[in-house]
């Protein structure tokens, strides 16, 4: 059962790390997402996060699910409150095979790479 219902809409922020803290979920249904930064930083923090399909499939690092984005946002709400009304039926885990792709030493050897050839 669900004890409260809070919804933060807070504008710019710089401490976005102390804000995914204190949340169990991050909604982004975005028509248009490039690498989708900020799925991934969410789920890092243990932040359960419900996505449009229009973010790169490469942001599932576990704690994702992706819903279409042409559904209506009471659809979108209905799948949510589905989810967390049966969330212990889910596997909340953090793939950390999958989080190695966005390891800054991989990257930087990766860049290196490139720029060397």
């Amino acid at each position: 059962m669900i004890k409260q219902h809070r919804l933060l809409l807070t504008g710019f922020q710089s401490n976005v790390d102390q804000y995914l803290k204190e949340s169990d979920y991050m909604l982004m249904p975005s028509k248009k997402e490039g690498l989708g930064m900020a799925a991934i930083e969410a789920q890092v923090s243990g932040v359960y996060v419900f996505a449009s399909d229009r973010l790169p499939l490469d942001t599932d690092l576990g704690l994702i699910s992706y819903l279409p984005y042409e559904m209506s946002a009471s659809q979108w709400a209905d799948e949510i409150h589905n989810f967390v009304m049966n969330e212990m039926k889910y596997s909340r885990s953090l793939n950390r095979k999958r989080l190695q792709k966005f390891d800054i030493t991989r990257i930087a050897e990766q860049i290196a790479l490139f720029y060397e050839s």
